[in-house]
């Protein structure tokens, strides 16, 4: 029967593939290590800029320099943009990529 059986091809691809390493529990530990601090780091990242927004409006509330109603969000982050540039938007992030990525 020519259908019953691999192909030499197909079936020494399928015997390489049992030879492969298998992960180490010490292995996968450090995988998912790297892989959560990559992630906390790089959604830290990029959720900086909202944060600082946001607390930037907080702040001109508490002092009273802003009404609640005047706060909106493009307006806070032009104003920011013109007065400190786009440096502005990401201070702190190295703190807080630090905290975030390597656990709480």
């Amino acid at each position: 029967m020519h259908g019953a059986s691999l192909p030499t091809r197909n079936r020494n691809k399928l015997e390489h593939v049992h030879e492969e390493r298998v992960a180490s529990a010490s292995d996968i530990l450090w995988i998912n290590l790297a892989s959560g601090m990559t992630a906390g780091s790089a959604a830290a990242l990029l959720t900086h800029p909202f944060d600082v927004i946001k607390t930037r409006i907080q702040v001109e509330i508490a002092h009273g320099s802003r009404d609640e109603t005047d706060a909106k969000t493009l307006s806070i982050l032009r104003r920011m943009i013109q007065a400190e540039g786009w440096v502005s938007l990401w201070g702190g992030v190295v703190r807080r990529g630090g905290r975030r990525g390597g656990g709480k």
